[in-house]
C-alpha cells in the first residue's frame, strides 16, 4: 500500500486526481452535468502539465535533486511516450466537445505553453506562484463555467477564493523546499521575500481567505463555505508545523490533499 502511494506520489497522479475533484466541485456549485470525457482530458491535462514542468526541471544542469525529480529522470523516455498518447486521446476526445470548451480551452494552453516556455528559458524571472495558482484555478473551473455560459455574481468570490486556496498551497511548498530551490537556481517566492515577508504574506492571505469564505456563506453557499474552511484549516496546520510535516516530506501529501476535500460533494 505505501509503494503503490509513493508512485501516485511520484508520478503527480494525486494532483491530477485533485484537480478532477476539484472540477466537479465547481460543477456541483454551478449545478451542470460534464460527461466523462472532459474529466479524461482534465487529468490528462494537468498531469502531462506537471509531467513535462519536471522533465523541463531535470533538463537543468542543476535540477532540483528531489524523489520526484530523480523519478522522472530515470524514466524520462517512458513518461514523454506516456505524455504523447495522452495528447493523441486528448485530440480525440476534443472533436466530440462542445465548441465553447475547446475555445476557451485553448486559450489557457496557449497560456500554459507560454509559461512553461517562460520556465525554460527565465526560470530565475518568473513568479510562478502566482501564475500555476491562476491556471489552476482556471483550468478546473473551465469546463463548468464553459457549459454554464456565463458567471454568476458570487462565483467571483467563490473563484478569488480558491486562486488564494491554490497560492496558499504553492506558498507552504515554496517555503518548505527554499533551500531545494536556491541550489537549483529556480526563481522561489519565499527566497525572493525572505522569511519574515513570506510569513506576513502567509498570514494576510488566511485573512483574506476568512474574510472571502465568510461573505460566501453569508450569500447562501454554507457548503462552499464549510468546504473552503476545511481546505484553509488543513493548509494552516501544515504551514505552522513544519517540525512534523518537513520530514519525510510530509507537507507534500498533506499540503495537496486539500485538494481532496471537496470530494465530500459528491455525498450530498
Amino acid at each position: 500500500m505505501k509503494a503503490l502511494s509513493n508512485y501516485i506520489s511520484l508520478l503527480n497522479l494525486d494532483i491530477a486526481i485533485g484537480a478532477c475533484i476539484n472540477c466537479y466541485f465547481f460543477q456541483w456549485i454551478t449545478q451542470i452535468e460534464l460527461s466523462i470525457g472532459i474529466y479524461i482530458l482534465l487529468f490528462n491535462t494537468i498531469w502531462a502539465i506537471y509531467t513535462l514542468d519536471r522533465i523541463f526541471d531535470i533538463g537543468m544542469p542543476n535540477f532540483p535533486q528531489t524523489a520526484r525529480h530523480l523519478f522522472h529522470r530515470k524514466n524520462q523516455k517512458n513518461l514523454i511516450i506516456i505524455v504523447s498518447l495522452l495528447v493523441i486521446v486528448n485530440l480525440w476526445i476534443l472533436i466530440y466537445s462542445p465548441l465553447a470548451i475547446i475555445v476557451n480551452g485553448m486559450i489557457v494552453a496557449i497560456i500554459i505553453s507560454a509559461y512553461l516556455l517562460a520556465v525554460k528559458f527565465w526560470k530565475k524571472f518568473v513568479p510562478k506562484e502566482l501564475l500555476i495558482a491562476l491556471l489552476y484555478t482556471t483550468g478546473v473551473a473551465l469546463a463548468p463555467l464553459s457549459t454554464l455560459g456565463y458567471i454568476p455574481p458570487f462565483l467571483y468570490v467563490v473563484l478569488i477564493q480558491h486562486t488564494l486556496i491554490a497560492l496558499l498551497n504553492l506558498l507552504i511548498f515554496s517555503s518548505y523546499e527554499i533551500n531545494i530551490d536556491q541550489q537549483s537556481e529556480q526563481f522561489n517566492l519565499a527566497h525572493t521575500l525572505g522569511k519574515k515577508r513570506t510569513k506576513l504574506l502567509f498570514f494576510l492571505l488566511i485573512l483574506l481567505s476568512v474574510l472571502l469564505i465568510l461573505t460566501i456563506g453569508i450569500n447562501g453557499q454554507i457548503i462552499v463555505s464549510i468546504t473552503f474552511f476545511a481546505m484553509l484549516v488543513l493548509l494552516i496546520v501544515v504551514g505552522i508545523t513544519p517540525s512534523y510535516f518537513k520530514k519525510h516530506e510530509r507537507y507534500r501529501f498533506w499540503a495537496d490533499a486539500a485538494f481532496l476535500i471537496p470530494l465530500w460533494v459528491v455525498f450530498l
